[in-house]
């Protein structure tokens, strides 16, 4: 998250974060049919109650532990979500994470 965010309205931020939940969601989505019932349930569950960074979280492991082949739409998703929390930055809880889905999308790209 930048420090911009800090300037921010209080309606801007609500913005902020229901787009990064619009994405989650996206993804959540666009994975139906590939995670189990339960993950599913889960991070549903993380969305409804504002826990955006466990949703994040939960969501990207789960589709890295099951090997998900999601659409690069869908991984670019993911990684906007995780950049507007702030998972981009190194020394972060999430950074590695967030950093091997970045570096499937540049791989992917450069093939």
């Amino acid at each position: 998250m930048s420090s911009s965010f800090n300037t921010l309205s209080q309606s801007e931020r609500v913005e902020f974060w229901r787009d990064i939940e619009n994405k989650i969601e996206e993804v959540l989505q666009q994975c139906e049919g590939q995670l189990t019932a339960e993950v599913i349930e889960e991070v549903s569950d993380y969305l409804a109650h504002n826990e955006l960074g466990l949703a994040w979280e939960t969501l990207s492991e789960e589709l890295v532990a099951q090997a998900v082949l999601l659409p690069e739409s869908a991984r670019q998703l993911l990684l906007e979500a995780g950049s507007g929390m702030g998972f981009d930055q190194a020394g972060t809880r999430n950074y590695i994470l967030w950093r091997n889905m970045a570096d499937a999308i540049e791989s992917n790209e450069a093939t």
